[in-house]
């Protein structure tokens, strides 16, 4: 059978998204179960089609066609299509930022809520406002009800995603706390799942990252397994993102630098103190103008001083609650034999 007639007859069957999708992934693989689903989302007439489908084209990337179904929603004569439209395009127009999180926050008190499961979506995108703003204590309450609603939800394909980007959030929020076992549960949990090739690859390489104390090898094997997904897909945002920052990254914070080239100033910079260069990497770094942690970091190292140091930990800890990454320059005043008092 075509593959277009098999998406007709599918879309004219009264089979829900969430059996359809369990089915397709297991007897067509992920590549085609993804086209053919989003072919039924886009052209099924249903409310879950209309509705959940949305998840269904962010979680998988698809973003043109989601800006086609949040728009077809916006104008529907339904007041819950219109409801969902509303919130996807407050969610969309967030990531793309094209908004910012106040104004995030203020246009989602202007949607008119129907269901449980709008209430429970609007729980997730303040659990992810309030993370992004490093409000932390807020967002344990809202992750906390956004769990218990989703606890709540009839099974659904909505409700699959949901979940998934639930597990995403956890990982990031215990890998920023240090909390390395529990957040690596969380990321092997979301690699098992079906999701776009450009989402395993991107947990493959924050997974990278959170080996940094762990040694070269334990790195790099999620390193390798993001650049085959990069790769095989051509997804060149996630094979930038490689070249540039995680392995020049890595590769700098375990003296492994012979024939690692960077586009990034910082991460030059970086890799020139590994290499000694460390008169190098203080002229890069003294032009920054505003320095983040991590570049306040680098300038420390390079001039062993602990002053610098000690701005890059209380910038990480004060200003993005990131005690993962607060231990790279306790570890470099340590190797400096500073005395460090926290």
């Amino acid at each position: 059978m075509a593959a277009k007639e098999m998406i007709n007859g599918l879309s004219s069957q009264n089979v829900s998204l969430h059996m359809l999708k369990n089915t397709l992934y297991k007897i067509h693989g992920r590549d085609s179960a993804l086209h053919i689903l989003k072919e039924i989302c886009l052209e099924r007439k249903t409310p879950e089609a209309r509705q959940h489908g949305m998840e269904f084209l962010f979680v998988n990337d698809l973003i043109t066609e989601l800006k086609w179904l949040i728009q077809e929603n916006k104008h529907s004569t339904d007041i819950m299509d219109q409801s969902w439209g509303q919130l996807y395009d407050v969610y969309l127009n967030y990531k793309l930022q094209n908004t910012s999180v106040s104004e995030a926050f203020d246009q989602l008190k202007s949607v008119v809520l129907v269901t449980g499961e709008q209430e429970c979506y609007v729980d997730l995108i303040q659990s992810i406002l309030y993370f992004d703003s490093h409000r932390f204590s807020m967002f344990a309450v809202y992750i906390d009800r956004f769990k218990d609603k989703l606890s709540e939800l009839e099974p659904s394909l909505l409700k699959d995603y949901l979940d998934v980007r639930h597990k995403y959030l956890l990982f990031r929020y215990h890998w920023r706390n240090n909390e390395l076992i529990i957040a690596r549960k969380y990321a092997f949990k979301i690699l098992q799942e079906d999701l776009s090739p450009a989402r395993i690859g991107k947990v493959h390489s924050s997974l990278s990252l959170t080996y940094l104390f762990e040694g070269y090898d334990a790195a790099f094997y999620h390193i390798a397994e993001a650049q085959a997904v990069a790769e095989k897909y051509n997804i060149s945002a996630l094979k930038f993102a490689l070249e540039n920052n995680n392995i020049p990254f890595i590769s700098a914070e375990n003296g492994r630098v012979e024939g690692i080239s960077t586009l990034d100033s910082s991460e030059i910079a970086h890799l020139a103190i590994a290499r000694g260069e460390k008169d190098k990497a203080i002229s890069i770094l003294e032009r920054i103008q505003e320095p983040t942690p991590f570049q306040l970091y680098y300038l420390g190292l390079a001039k062993e001083d602990k002053s610098i140091l000690l701005e890059s930990y209380f910038r990480f800890v004060n200003e993005q609650s990131h005690y993962f990454f607060a231990r790279l320059p306790l570890r470099a005043m340590s190797a400096l034999n500073m005395e460090i008092v926290q």
